[in-house]
Order: structure tokens, then sequence, then C-alpha cells
């Protein structure tokens, strides 16, 4: 899910250039925040949903991570402009 997820939401991150920046520095202030800090909240989360001993609370958070978005927008800004469109091209 996670491997599909990522390449649509990094192309979109770079094909509207309006927020680019904004929407780039909101994913590298997440990226900042350390684990640590999340364990708590996350464990609330899963406690009011009932997925505690569960695998949806071990496969769920892990699906949409930051890092993926980041990394994957910095190898399509890479792209030659040319080749970053051709999908519209295609159909």
């Amino acid at each position: 899910m996670s491997a599909l997820d990522q390449p649509v939401s990094g192309v979109d991150r770079v094909s509207h250039r309006g927020w680019r920046n904004a929407v780039f520095v909101l994913y590298l202030i997440t990226l900042m925040v350390p684990t640590q800090v999340t364990v708590v909240p996350l464990f609330v989360l899963m406690r009011l949903l009932g997925w505690v001993n569960t695998y949806q609370a071990l496969i769920l958070p892990g699906l949409f991570s930051a890092f993926g978005t980041f990394l994957l927008r910095q190898a399509f800004l890479g792209l030659p402009r040319d080749v970053q469109f051709l999908e519209r091209d295609d159909g």
C-alpha cells in the first residue's frame, strides 16, 4: 500500500507549484519529530479504535510515512521536465 500511495503523492507535490514549498516544509517538520514522541499518542489512538494487540496496529501506522513521500519527491524533481509530464501525453 505504501508503495502505491507515495509515488502518487510525490508526483502531486512536484506538479503543483503554488503550495509546493509549504507542503515540503510540513513534511520536513514531521520528519524532525522523533518516533519516541509519537508512541504514547499512537497507543491512545489504537486503544480508542480497539486495535491493541492486533495486526492493524502494527501495519497501519507504517503505511503512510513522510520519508517515502520526501524521497520520491526528490527523485521526481531530478527528472527532466519532459519526462516528468509524459503521463499527460500518454493519457
